[in-house]
């Protein structure tokens, strides 16, 4: 885990670097993923994140490794590049939260925003619809609920 100020400081790089909405969207994407990924945990039960956050593992190691990572996601090169600069920076096991923060970023960036519905009884999908329209009419904003 790293502070809140640099994950996004290394979000807010990442974005600056995103030549397109398109882009921008995709990078967001290919980092959650990279994101759960780096959650899950090998053969072994060891969490991926901790083998390449870990110093005991030679950097070109580590690098090689997020590149097969990158490849079995089918995700954007210069997410690679970036996640190469975390691993020479020793910033890894901020990934997580740097994926948190880009995606706030990328959403405001698209003029959208994220809204958690919470409620005493399940709701049809058209109260859903509704509270989203009139979620979507208060702040002008494409929501997203959850």
């Amino acid at each position: 885990m790293i502070p809140g100020s640099l994950a996004r400081r290394y979000a807010r790089a990442l974005l600056g670097l995103a030549s397109s909405a398109p882009q921008r969207d995709k990078l967001a994407k290919d980092l959650d993923a990279f994101a759960d990924l780096c959650r899950s945990q090998d053969s072994y039960g060891v969490v991926v994140l901790t083998v390449l956050a870990s110093d005991r593992f030679p950097v070109a190691e580590r690098k090689k490794l997020v590149d097969s990572f990158m490849r079995r996601l089918g995700a954007d090169p210069l997410l690679g590049n970036f996640l190469h600069y975390v691993v020479d920076r020793g910033r890894m096991e901020g990934v997580p939260d740097i994926a948190r923060a880009y995606r706030r970023m990328a959403d405001e960036a698209a003029g959208r925003v994220n809204a958690e519905i919470t409620s005493a009884a399940p709701l049809t999908p058209d109260a859903v619809s509704k509270i989203t329209a009139a979620l979507e009419h208060a702040t002008g904003k494409k929501v997203i609920a959850t």
